[in-house]
């Protein structure tokens, strides 16, 4: 009988393996004190944010300067904070308002989505008095 064909005699010794898994039911601890939060603490949920303000809506003005070419430009006058970074609008064309052909600029101030054009003050002793016109926009 050819060696493969000869039944087996001999058998590998056996092999037992216990696994012995224990999960603790219960921690318990000798230290009576909870432990304290390293670092800095988070609330859940966090704080509102709240925005700043909204700008406060008063009277509107612009300051209006005659062009070398005879037209007129109306740049608002924007006041910013020191630390702030102003973006003002860009110069809107509008009618040249009377007055303004003297050298001084003039200013447009809107009260009341209601316009009135001033005279250069520094220009006459005794002012005329402001007169109603279109609000740039």
């Amino acid at each position: 009988m050819h060696p493969s064909r000869r039944p087996r005699r001999r058998f590998a010794a056996p092999l037992i393996m216990t696994t012995l898994a224990v999960a603790p039911a219960c921690i318990t601890s000798s230290d009576p004190q909870p432990k304290q939060p390293r670092g800095e603490v988070h609330q859940n949920p966090p704080e509102p944010h709240i925005n700043p303000p909204p700008p406060e809506t008063g009277p509107r003005s612009w300051t209006v300067y005659l062009q070398s070419d005879g037209t007129c430009e109306a740049i608002l006058d924007v006041a910013c904070a020191a630390d702030a970074r102003c973006d003002p609008p860009p110069p809107v064309a509008i009618e040249c308002p009377r007055w303004v052909g003297q050298g001084e600029p003039v200013t447009i101030v809107e009260t009341d989505s209601v316009c009135h054009v001033h005279p250069p003050e520094e220009k006459w002793p005794n002012p005329p008095s402001p007169y109603q016109a279109a609000c740039p926009d």
